[in-house]
């Protein structure tokens, strides 16, 4: 299996990169992530209060001061999701990203960023495990 430093080498230079083996980097406020996706306050604060009701469900209680380490897995995944969608990068790529979620609460997000694929150039999602592309969109590498 790559190590995410692989990923970094090989597809860096064209996608962001949403590895679910570190969801979350900053160990900081989730406030603080927003500056590695190049987002501000008030877009992330419109896009949390327009959630489906499953994502609401599980972000019950994190605000943009909740610290990153206290989050569950399945809350990293779904928040580093949001800021990636949210964010101006025109590709990205999503590895081994939904396992960790249950299954309604998985539906629920592949469908936001299904969503999401008319507003970038592409969005991949790979299963490392199998190299199976669950979603492929635009051009092929």
């Amino acid at each position: 299996m790559p190590s995410i430093l692989n990923h970094i080498e090989t597809h860096g230079d064209r996608f962001l990169i949403m590895d679910g083996r570190l969801p979350v980097i900053s160990g900081g406020l989730v406030r603080d992530e927003l500056r590695l996706y190049n987002l501000n306050l008030e877009t992330m604060q419109q896009l949390l209060t327009n959630l489906p009701d499953a994502v609401k469900d599980a972000l019950r209680g994190v605000t943009m001061e909740t610290q990153t380490a206290r989050l569950s897995g399945g809350q990293k995944i779904i928040l580093a999701t949001l800021f990636a969608l949210a964010s101006p990068a025109p590709r990205i790529l999503f590895i081994n990203f939904f396992r960790p979620l249950f299954p309604a609460t998985r539906r629920v997000v592949l469908a936001l960023v299904e969503t999401a694929r008319g507003n970038r150039e592409e969005i991949r999602i790979m299963n490392e495990e199998t190299e199976e592309k669950l979603l492929n969109t635009g051009e092929t590498t």
